[in-house]
């Protein structure tokens, strides 16, 4: 939630000395996210400035923005409240910036920082009010300790490496899988009454801490997902380049508004580009795959078929091949999440994922999957992946098939998928249970190593509680789960088949038209931010 500089959010304003606050025809409106600056985190103020009484804005040429920074000398961390304007005559101040972000530094912990602004035409005449603004004290950012990699390997092994950071041979490559939570999706007050702070919310803290996060894993290959569009435009991917990697993204296929723009979020594959080149990439979208099936559905149902099945998740997958010309196949995806009576849905998606990558694996390629599949370990979907099958139900169960697809599915295949990870604390509350898994092909794919978990636990009066996340130290709501692999002897060098051309084989001609047409009866959803799918 924005706080506006007013005084009742501990801003104040004041007239300039050249003329009266009643004869300033503009006023300048200002926001934060948090009036908490942290060291090393960008601090923007939200401005905006309007003819006074009135919500319309001057032309952008006719006022030039003066902002300034101060700093207050004195470290005031630990003071009672008292009134602003008194505490900043009795505590000398020092110009800090004068550009709109500021960023503090080491030397503003412990102090307020002081922001003065007003805008002025092209005159150079003040044609506002001066806005003041005093923050809270600049505060340290919290580090949280280092997660580690546990390493599978002999005794002897560890004892010929004692010194060794992570005793993994040179063709072994790391795989992260990440849910980074979509600020579209970043649940404020609900946090916040978990006891996360709102300084730690803001998209500005959150991102910083993230790439810091991802990049201290060191990861050969990344599988985001919940990448917001915008941030992957503006920020990831410019920044993941900036340490060599490559990046793939596919954004979902229904946007929604803002307020102010049009977003939406999507999954996303970072690889180094000094040990994988990309050999082709597919874009999955489950919704296109669903009109087949509701054709097959009764026509007094199709409507309702159409909004039950037809969502906008989808998935990226890429064929990469290292220096050594072995090839992997990565698949990142994020399955819907629904109710908790959507369990069809997510494994209609599953098994058409599923459906494209056993023709990749029956090409002799090593196949993983990442991704956000929100499915318990021994629901359906989850039974279906690391099972090869889902197992028989009674006919016509309309508690777990309401619209008899399964007899139209394939619940059935081959892949000899198994989860690098058991069960780990993911999301939001204890009972949600594991909801993010990396899979790999076993008979072709070997786990060395994997990142220790984290661990959420911690000892109460109560017994163990649960530490919620998002937190200050972790920006997702979600957990990194990372594992290093290596290709089995039997398949090294092995030369597969080249890849097939279009896995998931797109729907037909007739399909498309009907396909943008079911769409638009949707579109509903795109004016609301939901929870995330």
């Amino acid at each position: 939630m924005m706080k506006k500089a007013s005084a009742s959010a501990s801003a104040s304003a004041s007239a300039s000395a050249s003329a009266s606050a009643s004869a300033f025809e503009w006023e300048v409106e200002v926001g934060f996210q948090s009036d908490t600056p942290v060291v090393g985190v960008e601090f923007i103020p939200s401005v905006h400035v309007n003819y006074k009484g009135s919500h319309l804005s001057p032309p952008a040429t006719s006022y030039t923005l003066e902002v300034f920074w101060h700093r207050e000398q004195n470290n005031i961390l630990g003071s009672t409240n008292s009134d602003d304007s008194r505490k900043a005559n009795n505590n000398t101040c020092v110009k800090v910036s004068s550009s709109r972000i500021y960023v503090p530094s080491e030397d503003d912990i412990g102090r307020r920082l002081l922001l003065v602004l007003y805008a002025k035409d092209d005159e150079g005449m003040q044609k506002c009010s001066t806005k003041i603004f005093f923050t809270s004290p600049v505060i340290q950012r919290p580090r949280p300790c280092p997660r580690n990699m546990l390493v599978f390997c002999s005794l002897d092994r560890l004892l010929r490496n004692p010194n060794a950071r992570r005793p993994f041979k040179d063709g072994d490559f790391k795989v992260l899988s990440y849910n980074i939570l979509a600020d579209l999706y970043n649940k404020r007050e609900l946090y916040g009454r978990r006891g996360c702070p709102a300084w730690a919310l803001t998209w500005e803290y959150r991102r910083k801490n993230l790439l810091e996060e991802m990049l201290s894993y060191d990861a050969d290959v990344l599988c985001l997902q919940e990448v917001q569009s915008d941030h992957f435009n503006n920020f990831f991917q410019p920044e993941f380049e900036k340490f060599g990697y490559s990046v793939i993204y596919k954004k979902k296929t229904n946007e929604v508004y803002d307020g102010k723009q049009y977003l939406i979020d999507g999954c996303a594959i970072f690889f180094k580009k000094d040990r994988f080149k990309m050999v082709v990439k597919y874009e999955v979208e489950y919704g296109k795959m669903a009109l087949p099936l509701i054709e097959k559905i009764e026509p007094e149902r199709r409507n309702e078929g159409i909004f039950r099945l037809m969502k906008d998740n989808v998935a990226v997958v890429a064929i990469l091949e290292g220096k050594d010309q072995q090839r992997i196949c990565v698949a990142n995806t994020h399955i819907h999440r629904g109710a908790s009576d959507a369990s069809d849905v997510r494994l209609f998606q599953v098994v058409n994922l599923i459906r494209g990558l056993e023709k990749i694996d029956a090409s002799g390629i090593p196949v993983l999957v990442c991704g956000d599949m929100n499915s318990v370990p021994g629901s359906d979907p989850h039974r279906f992946l690391v099972n090869g099958a889902v197992g028989r139900y009674p006919p016509n169960s309309k508690n777990k098939d309401p619209f008899g697809m399964y007899k139209h599915l394939k619940l059935s295949h081959s892949m000899n998928l198994a989860s690098a990870y058991s069960e780990l604390p993911n999301a939001e509350e204890v009972e949600s249970g594991t909801l993010d898994y990396i899979l790999y092909s076993e008979n072709r794919l070997k786990v060395e190593g994997l990142l220790k978990p984290l661990d959420l636990d911690s000892d109460s009066k109560k017994g163990k509680k649960r530490l919620p996340i998002p937190s200050s130290l972790w920006s997702s709501d979600h957990v990194a789960l990372m594992a290093n692999f290596r290709i089995r002897k039997a398949f090294r060098g092995l030369k597969c088949l080249p890849p097939p051309a279009d896995p998931w084989e797109q729907p037909k001609s007739s399909h498309r038209q009907q396909y943008s047409d079911n769409m638009s009866k949707i579109q509903d959803s795109r004016f609301l931010i939901t929870s995330a799918c």
